[in-house]
């Protein structure tokens, strides 16, 4: 009945504990859970076909794994047929002929689904339309370009060193886009950016890590490479005794190590050489060290008339204060043809079954649950958090200590 299966792919149809498979394209994680589902039916009398919820990444893979599934449960009917044992012919032929109403879908078809039959509770209106890909991506993209638009007419001051930063218009709208397309991932990157800014003093917080960085990245291999070259040239012990000043000094600098003051030294023996076709230099793994080098490279940021950090804030301000213009337009947009987008589906899921998960409506995210006895979810998006946190609520329960624990089996 489950011809073709290993003894360790058989014993992964035990469905009692919670599991996860990972592994790569090909190697048979649907054609496993499509015979799990199978499984299960054979197994547990008490579960009928709607309460296997089966989520799937495409809506290709999902009409599969149904024909799969449907194909295999013909198979076992004519073989158990033949055995004679009434009861579960019986049992397959009913899954059969109520495969219609199996819950075997995309994640975002799940949401849809759950979203209709619970409006109200999530505050939307039942009849929105969905929209997805050329029309999805027609939408967002004007709805950026008309924010943009706007805001130039308005004040091209505000604009200007965005531009500059992200190298012209269009990759401008790209990093919009990027940060704007699922508005959970938005909201995360305001709370993380209120969070970093809220710290009094972050900025010399990082400038303090800068530093450290700084030192034991380069400053203390280049040291430590110097040392070992032997006496020799004037240049070379110049740059020792300069470190070892360095050294005492930065054991009582708690702040920055002695960096500035280690850098400005070092810039000022690099100005004074000039180019040299020959300067002390060390290795370290793969890597070259040299003075020159870590002037180029570190001497800027750390002497900036502004504080890059400081700089940092501002650009990141004005940047997502542009993105909460666009995404409100593109809000405006859909809400003119009542329309979700796949992100807008798990976002109004998660914030909905977040709502009674939390502090909410227990009863009914009690009734949610008891709806699907097993779960199984055959491939998530990989940097796609949301979704299972969605599917987390829909298998966990909080303890007396607010902590999430997964219910059994």
């Amino acid at each position: 009945m489950f011809e073709g299966l290993t003894l360790q792919q058989f014993c992964a149809l035990d469905c009692n504990r919670n599991m996860v498979v990972t592994s790569g394209p090909g190697a048979g994680k649907t054609r496993i859970l499509s015979h799990r589902f199978c499984f299960i039916l054979l197994t547990d009398y008490t579960v009928a076909i709607p309460q296997i919820l089966t989520l799937t990444f495409t809506e290709k893979a999902s009409e599969e794994m149904k024909a799969r599934i449907y194909e295999m449960l013909l198979s076992m009917e004519r073989k158990i047929g033949k055995d004679g044992d009434d009861f579960l012919l019986k049992r397959v032929r009913e899954a059969r002929e109520r495969f219609h109403k199996n819950r075997i879908s995309t994640i975002h078809s799940f949401c849809a689904d759950l979203l209709r039959e619970h409006p109200v509770e999530a505050g939307i209106d039942p009849g929105y339309a969905i929209i997805h890909g050329t029309r999805h991506r027609n939408i967002l993209e004007e709805s950026i370009a008309s924010a943009i638009s706007s805001l130039w007419k308005g004040d091209k001051e505000l604009l200007m060193p965005l531009l500059h930063s992200f190298g012209g218009r269009n990759n401008l709208i790209r990093a919009i886009r990027n940060a704007i397309d699922h508005p959970i991932t938005f909201q995360r990157i305001m709370a993380t950016r209120d969070r970093l800014f809220g710290i009094k003093g972050w900025a010399d917080q990082v400038f303090r890590d800068y530093c450290s960085y700084i030192r034991d990245k380069d400053v203390i291999p280049y040291f430590e490479g110097l040392k070992c070259q032997g006496n020799g040239k004037y240049e070379a012990e110049e740059l020792k005794a300069l470190f070892n000043n360095w050294q005492g000094m930065a054991e009582k600098d708690k702040e920055t190590s002695g960096i500035p003051h280690l850098f400005r030294n070092l810039r000022r023996i690099s100005d004074e050489k000039g180019p040299l076709k020959r300067f002390p230099a060390v290795r370290y793994g793969m890597r070259k060290i040299s003075y020159p080098d870590l002037v180029d490279e570190f001497y800027p940021d750390l002497f900036y008339p502004q504080s890059p950090d400081v700089i940092f804030e501002n650009e990141l301000n004005l940047f997502l204060k542009v993105a909460k213009g666009c995404i409100d337009q593109y809000r405006m947009e859909k809400e003119k043809i009542n329309a979700l987008d796949f992100s807008d589906l798990e976002a109004r899921s998660y914030s909905f079954l977040a709502g009674l998960y939390e502090n909410g409506d227990a009863d009914l995210l009690r009734r949610i649950q008891q709806r699907y006895r097993y779960i199984m979810v055959d491939e998530f998006q990989d940097t796609n958090r949301i979704q299972w946190d969605i599917i987390k609520m829909l298998c966990s329960r909080k303890d007396y200590g607010g902590r999430d624990i997964l219910h059994p089996g």
